[in-house]
């Protein structure tokens, strides 16, 4: 479904501009601030590295693309790693 200008802002969105958190992804993904300030969802080429940034699951930031049940948390020789559709990936260390 395309947006509108009357298109209701997500209530993730909307979390994310209260605590002030639009404007660290901003800074962090080189936006302006104005461009995420039009966000009515995280857009889904963002929303893999507005998870990171936040900690947010992928499914709570735009349940219409991610299910719950699509990643799970595996442990394998003591690191944490993800599942992702029957294949095992390990973590990359964050910077």
């Amino acid at each position: 479904m395309p947006f509108s200008p009357d298109t209701p802002v997500d209530n993730v969105v909307k979390r994310l501009r209260s605590e002030g958190l639009l404007r660290q992804i901003a800074d962090r993904l080189s936006l302006s601030k104005q461009a995420t300030q039009q966000w009515r969802r995280v857009p889904a080429e963002r929303v893999h590295l507005v998870s990171e940034f936040t900690g947010i699951p992928l499914y709570e930031l735009r349940p219409d693309l991610f299910r719950p049940d699509m990643f799970s948390r595996a442990v394998i020789n003591g690191k944490k790693s993800i599942k992702r559709g029957g294949r095992i990936m390990k973590r990359r260390a964050s910077a």
